[in-house]
């Protein structure tokens, strides 16, 4: 689902670049608009989510494991 949401996240926008342009960029044989389009803005935007989803994620777990509280209740408050 990641991979479908960061395919999406290249592809959509106000300048719509398909698949295979994309695919071209990456092998450096893009248009110099897509090339600005994907390499100077959609890609490090990507990048930058991706981590920082990371990062929520791992300090979330970390919380979890330092106030030694379960993933999960089935509904019940402490």
């Amino acid at each position: 689902m990641l991979i479908v949401a960061m395919v999406a996240s290249l592809q959509l926008g106000s300048y719509p670049v398909s698949p295979s342009a994309i695919l071209a960029v990456l092998m450096d044989h893009g248009t110099p608009q897509e090339e600005l389009v994907l390499l100077g803005i959609r890609l490090p935007r990507l990048v930058v989510v991706v981590f920082a989803g990371l990062a929520l994620s791992l300090s979330g777990a970390t919380l979890q494991v330092i106030s030694r509280r379960p993933w999960s209740r089935d509904g019940r408050t402490l």
